[in-house]
């Protein structure tokens, strides 16, 4: 499927996830269960989707907001920053 095809709607539930996906990772709370708890089957789809929307996998952004490093992983601010953390 090509980017043409995605609707605005499921835009918006993927960037919702993945800011959920965020808070829980800031939190602490493993990968894992991260995924299960934002509707991804598994890990390795929600790293895949996580690594296209934010631009490193959640490892690594995990790694870059605890050093407050924001700026290694350039799609999205750190979550305190980002416009549907405050929703």
């Amino acid at each position: 499927m090509n980017d043409m095809n995605i609707s605005p709607r499921h835009e918006y539930l993927t960037d919702w996830r993945i800011s959920l996906a965020q808070s829980r990772i800031m939190h602490g709370v493993p990968i894992k269960a991260v995924a299960k708890d934002v509707g991804y089957a598994n890990p390795e789809a929600l790293t895949r989707v996580f690594t296209k929307r934010v631009g490193c996998s959640p490892r690594q952004w995990r790694e870059s907001q605890s050093q407050s490093l924001g700026d290694s992983c350039p799609n999205v601010p750190p979550v305190a920053d980002h416009p549907r953390a405050a929703a």
